[in-house]
C-alpha cells in the first residue's frame, strides 16, 4: 500500500444562486463536510475536499478531525470549469495518496439535459453541465457532452439539488466526461466510485457515458433534498470494513470492493422524502455490461417493429409518455424508470418485444448493489432512461442527447425519431 487504503475526494459546488430557482446549498455542503470531517482523515480513510462558496473564495483543505491543516484559499473558480476538477483531483491524489479513491460530486443534477440547463440559465453552452457537477461534490468540475436530466427547473421544489451550476455556468455531460477521462489517467486506472450527491444522475445515459473510466456510482433516481447523502455514514462503514484485518484479508484476498464501497453510501442513506433515493450500481460487472447490450438489442427489434407497424407510432409514443409520468417530482418528467417503462410499454408491443427488455432489466438489477428508496420509489429499478413526454421536449434535447454515446451506440435515439418525426 502506497499511503491510505481510501481516499475521499469531495468537490462541492455551493455558488449557485439563479434567478430564485436554484438556491445555493452552501450551508448543507458545510454540514456535511463537517461531520465528514469529524470521522476522517483517519488510519483507514483520508479526506479531501473543495468548496466553492457563494460568497468568498473557494477552499481546499484536507479533512482532519485535529484540524492540523489550515484550508487554502483558492479565490474565486469556476466549478463548471473541468478543468478545475481536475486541478482540485491533482491534488487530492498528491496530497494524500490511497489505493482506492472516492470522487464525490456535490450540488445541483439534471441528468443529461444540457440544452435545457443553457436556455433556463441564459448563459451559451457549458452552463448545464456545470451544474450538475456541483450538486455532487465541493469542487467543481466541468465536462462537455454530458448533461443531467432535468426539464423544468423553476418548479423544483427550493433546497433540492436539481442542477449542477456556478452562477452562469455549468459542466456538461462532455466536460464531465473529460474531466473524469483525465482523472482516470492520474490514477492509472478506472475511477473506483463516483458520488453523484445530487439529483437524477442515476440515468442509464450518464451510466453508459462514464462507465469506461469509472468502476461503480452511487447516485439518485429523481429528486434528494439539499440535505444530500449521508457522506460521514459511507466514511463510518467503509472505515470499519478496511479496517478490519478479517474483511479485508479474508480467504480470497480480496479487498473491499468498488461496488461494496458504492454500497456504503446507499446503505447509510435514509430518505427523507418519498422521492429521495441512493442507489448504488457497478458499471464494471457483467450484468452491466450485458444490460446495455440487451437494452441495445431490444431498441433495435423495437426499431424494426414500428418500421413495419406505423400505425403502433401514436400509441407506443403516448406510452412512453405514461412512462415518464412516474418521476411525478421531476416538474417535467422526461425521465422513466425502466420498469416503470416496461409496465408502460407492455399494451402496445408484443411479447417477444417486451421479452427482450425484462431481460435487460434483469441484468440491470444484478447490477444494482443497493438501492435506498422512498416510498414513491419502492418498485423501482433504480436506472432510468430518457423518455420525452412530448415532441417539444424531445426537440429540445435531440442536439445534446446524439452526442451521447448512449445516442450513438444503443439505438434508442432512432426509436424517439421515428415515433416523434424527426
Amino acid at each position: 500500500m502506497s499511503g491510505w487504503p481510501a481516499l475521499f475526494a469531495v468537490y462541492a459546488a455551493g455558488d449557485a444562486d439563479w434567478n430564485g430557482s436554484f438556491s445555493s446549498l452552501q450551508r448543507h455542503l458545510q454540514t456535511q463536510l463537517r461531520h465528514l470531517q469529524a470521522v476522517i482523515t483517519n488510519a483507514h480513510v483520508a479526506g479531501a475536499a473543495q468548496l466553492d462558496a457563494l460568497r468568498g473564495p473557494s477552499l481546499r483543505y484536507v479533512l482532519d478531525p485535529e484540524q492540523r491543516f489550515a484550508p487554502v484559499p483558492l479565490g474565486e473558480t469556476n466549478t463548471g470549469d473541468p478543468t478545475e476538477l481536475v486541478k482540485f483531483v491533482d491534488w487530492a491524489i498528491q496530497t494524500c495518496p490511497a489505493d482506492a479513491f472516492v470522487l464525490v460530486l456535490s450540488g445541483h443534477g439534471l441528468a443529461f439535459q444540457d440544452e435545457r440547463t443553457r436556455e433556463l440559465l441564459g448563459s451559451g453552452r457549458g452552463a448545464i453541465s456545470q451544474m450538475i457537477l456541483r450538486a455532487t461534490n465541493p469542487f467543481s468540475i466541468k465536462t462537455a457532452t454530458q448533461s443531467v436530466l432535468v426539464d423544468a427547473v423553476t418548479a423544483v421544489a427550493p433546497g433540492t439539488r436539481s442542477i449542477l451550476m456556478d452562477e452562469s455556468d455549468f459542466l456538461s455531460v462532455e466536460e464531465m466526461r473529460f474531466a473524469l477521462e483525465k482523472t482516470a489517467a492520474l490514477l492509472g486506472r478506472p475511477i473506483d466510485v463516483v458520488v453523484f450527491d445530487a439529483c437524477l444522475m442515476s440515468n442509464l445515459e450518464i451510466l453508459v457515458e462514464i462507465a469506461p473510466m469509472v468502476r461503480s456510482v452511487a447516485g439518485a433516481i429523481d429528486e434528494i433534498s439539499g440535505a444530500g447523502l449521508n457522506l460521514a455514514g459511507a466514511a463510518r462503514t467503509i472505515t470499519a470494513h478496511v479496517s478490519d484485518p478479517k474483511r479485508r484479508n479474508g480467504a480470497d484476498g480480496s479487498f473491499f470492493t468498488a461496488g461494496e464501497m458504492a454500497k456504503a453510501f446507499s446503505t447509510s442513506y435514509e430518505p427523507r422524502w418519498v422521492t429521495d433515493s441512493c442507489v448504488a450500481i457497478d458499471l464494471e460487472s457483467s450484468p452491466f455490461h450485458e444490460g446495455v447490450l440487451l437494452f441495445t438489442r431490444f431498441a433495435g427489434e423495437l426499431l424494426d417493429w414500428l418500421d413495419e407497424h406505423p400505425e403502433a407510432h401514436a400509441p407506443t409514443r403516448r406510452a412512453i409518455s405514461h412512462g415518464s409520468k412516474q418521476m411525478f417530482r421531476y416538474s417535467s418528467q422526461s425521465l422513466c424508470d425502466l420498469r416503470a417503462l416496461r409496465q408502460a410499454l407492455a399494451a402496445p408491443l408484443p411479447d417477444e418485444l417486451v421479452q427482450t427488455l425484462d431481460e435487460a432489466i434483469e441484468h440491470f438489477e444484478k447490477a444494482v448493489v443497493h438501492r435506498s428508496v422512498g416510498r414513491q420509489y419502492a418498485d423501482a429499478l433504480g436506472i432510468s432512461v430518457f423518455c420525452p413526454t412530448d415532441s417539444t421536449q424531445f426537440a429540445t434535447n435531440r442536439r445534446d442527447y446524439r452526442l451521447l454515446l448512449m445516442g450513438q451506440t444503443t439505438g434508442w435515439l432512432p426509436v424517439l425519431d421515428l415515433i416523434y418525426g424527426t
